[in-house]
């Protein structure tokens, strides 16, 4: 898995975390519930996408290489077991 999915994957986990529904997390950035849905779904956006949804999380970009390394590390584990 490339690291930008699993970076989608964290903001998803993240906003999910929070118990926010795509709906709360569309007003946050203000889009439409459909524009969420489909930027998880396709899990393909801009790093300016990715910029606006940072503050509608509270998901702090300090912890990416860490989370990132452990989602890896774990899925590695998972493989050649």
């Amino acid at each position: 898995m490339t690291q930008a999915i699993q970076l989608v994957g964290q903001l998803k986990a993240e906003f999910v975390s929070h118990a926010m529904t795509a709906a709360e997390f569309a007003k946050r950035m203000s889009v439409s519930e459909a524009s969420v849905t489909r930027m998880f779904a396709q899990r393909n956006m801009t790093l300016k996408r990715v910029d606006t949804m940072l503050p509608a999380t509270a998901f702090n970009s300090a912890n990416w290489p860490r989370s990132l390394i452990a989602n890896e590390s774990a899925e590695t584990s998972c493989s050649t077991a």
